[in-house]
């Protein structure tokens, strides 16, 4: 075999090979070589594949029709109730002889517990604490409280959950010592606490739709003024007025919208007088009055 039947053998067999990649670049290594002589006829038949055709690009406009809504997942079923007991919980888990809290609850198919039924708290003694019942993890109906003596301290009312309705607040030699009362779980009416007599009252206070509101009035335990205090919205709005135990003011203080706002006057024990302006709560001036 000669050396240029060599080097086309060689040609035809870099052919095939590079074949199985394009037909450009079979044209271009042979080309680089310097074996243009060596190409194949062109109208001979070659197993060569054809080069795919570049494909023109495509332009997407965006969707600006009505909004897509994917369906969406179905809500599991409800859990269902699996059982009811009672349970007690200890102070001492371990010698478990002086219960904590004793009551109902109902485990559901979610492996969820909740409080149902009746329910019971101790003191650490063992005097009850509080009694009343739980639906659904919620508290229900009359609920009673006691003093570590076993004298009632209160009764409550809950719907729902919330307390609602008139309560009184006793102290454990019987004197009452509160009047509160709540609507929906909510403050409402007037509030008053009493001194140790259980007579005077040493707060009166007044809440609407759960806010303070109106005047509170706060006493001396002998029934002398102490403090005014105007409410709006549950904040400070007006002014306050103190007094001292000889019945001599104090202060007078202006807020608006609970925020100290305008003149305050202040008078000392030794029968000084000073004058505090204030603008968005922050002190702007002071200075002494004469007398």
């Amino acid at each position: 075999m000669n050396s240029t039947a060599g080097i086309t053998n060689r040609s035809f067999l870099g052919h095939r090979t590079v074949a199985a990649c394009t037909a450009v670049a079979i044209s271009l290594a042979w080309s680089t070589n310097g074996l243009t002589q060596d190409l194949p006829d062109e109208t001979a038949e070659d197993d060569t594949p054809q080069v795919v055709p570049q494909q023109e690009s495509v332009t997407i406009e965006p969707y600006t029709g009505p909004p897509i809504f994917l369906p969406e997942a179905p809500e599991p079923p409800p859990a269902t109730r699996v059982e009811e007991k009672s349970i007690t919980d200890y102070y001492d888990k371990d010698k478990e002889e002086q219960p904590r809290v004793t009551r109902g609850v109902r485990r559901y198919s979610d492996d969820s517990v909740k409080n149902h039924g009746p329910y019971e708290e101790f003191y650490e003694s063992g005097q009850t604490f509080c009694t009343g019942s739980y639906d659904e993890g919620a508290q229900v109906g009359e609920w009673k409280f006691y003093h570590p003596d076993g004298t009632p301290a209160k009764t409550v009312t809950y719907v729902d959950g919330r307390p609602n309705g008139p309560i009184e607040v006793r102290r454990a030699d019987g004197t009452l010592r509160a009047k509160r009362e709540y609507t929906d779980g909510k403050r409402t009416g007037t509030w008053l606490v009493f001194g140790d007599d259980g007579e005077q009252k040493l707060i009166e206070s007044t809440y609407a739709d759960g806010k303070a509101e109106g005047v509170w009035q706060v006493w001396y335990p002998d029934g002398k003024q102490r403090r005014q205090v105007p409410f709006s919205g549950g904040k400070q709005h007006g002014t306050i007025v103190e007094w001292d135990k000889e019945g001599n003011k104090r202060a007078e203080v202006s807020y608006v919208n609970g925020v100290r706002e305008g003149p305050s006057r202040l008078w000392t024990t030794g029968g000084k007088s000073y004058e505090q302006t204030y603008k968005d709560g922050k002190l702007v001036s002071t200075k002494e009055i004469e007398n």
